[in-house]
């Protein structure tokens, strides 16, 4: 069994046997907020085929639901609202924790021999 971001949390993960996966497959995902620019974001990299969809394969994860293009179904987290830390940067560790459990959960990432977590301002 596999822990869980949140304590006391456990699952039971079984993966694809090594010999089904590609070495060299990779598996995208990002967070991202739906009403900020991270949005748009989203939606020129999808159009560019840039980011997680130049993966062979990809997650969205919002706060919200969004129109990023076909084919595309963004996975709806709830409120993701993040304070502003001291230092001047997002406090939001306890938002990316839910967000890799959302991960986890819809075990896309098994199939694949990478995985890797992009911000929608990377591409």
């Amino acid at each position: 069994a596999a822990r869980s971001a949140r304590p006391g949390v456990q699952k039971v993960l079984s993966a694809p046997p090594a010999y089904l996966r590609s070495p060299h497959s990779v598996y995208c995902w990002l967070l991202c907020r739906a009403h900020t620019s991270e949005a748009e974001l989203v939606r020129q990299s999808f159009r560019r085929k840039r980011g997680i969809f130049g993966c062979d394969a990809s997650d969205v994860l919002a706060d919200y639901k969004f129109d990023v293009g076909e084919g595309v179904d963004v996975v709806a987290m709830g409120d993701m609202t993040a304070k502003i830390a001291s230092w001047g940067s997002f406090a939001n560790s306890a938002q990316f924790l839910k967000a890799w459990d959302k991960i986890v959960e819809l075990g896309h990432f098994w199939k694949f021999s990478w995985t890797v977590k992009v911000d929608p301002d990377s591409s």
